[in-house]
C-alpha cells in the first residue's frame, strides 16, 4: 500500500522465504542481507548482503532493534529446572511464560519433534 511506501523494517516480507539478517558495528558500519554467516551457507547459497557505512541508517537500524525486542514484542528464552526450554514475555503489561512455542502450529511442533531426533548437529 501507499502508506507502507515509506517504512523500513528488518523483519523482510511476511510472504518471503528468506529472512533478514542484519546487524551494526560501531555507530557506523551495518550490514543487510540474506547470508547466514557460516561456511555452509557462504558455499551452498546464493544469498547476499551488503555492507555498508551510514551512521544515520546504523542509528536507526539500532532504534529498530531496541524496539523491536521489548519484552512486549518479543519472546526471551530462559530454561526450567529440568531443563526445558521457556518463552517469557509480557501480555497486556503482565509477565506471560509460555513450556511450549508460543504461536507454534501442531505441524511445526511435529516437524521440530523430528528434527530434536535426526542426527544434525554435525551440521551445526
Amino acid at each position: 500500500s501507499q502508506a507502507d511506501q515509506g517504512s523500513f523494517t528488518l523483519r523482510g516480507s511476511g510472504q518471503a522465504s528468506l529472512h533478514t539478517k542484519a546487524f551494526t558495528r560501531d555507530g557506523k558500519t551495518g550490514y543487510i542481507g540474506s547470508l547466514n554467516f557460516d561456511p555452509r551457507s557462504a558455499s551452498l547459497n546464493t544469498e547476499m548482503g551488503v555492507v555498508f557505512n551510514s551512521a544515520p541508517l546504523v542509528a536507526r537500524m539500532d532504534e529498530i532493534f531496541s524496539d523491536e525486542i521489548r519484552r512486549m514484542m518479543s519472546f526471551e528464552l530462559g530454561m526450567d529446572d529440568d531443563n526445558r526450554l521457556l518463552w517469557m514475555t509480557e501480555e497486556q503489561g503482565q509477565p506471560k511464560i509460555y513450556r511450549r512455542e508460543p504461536d507454534a502450529a501442531i505441524s511445526r511442533r511435529i516437524i521440530a519433534g523430528i528434527m530434536r531426533i535426526l542426527p544434525l548437529e554435525s551440521q551445526l
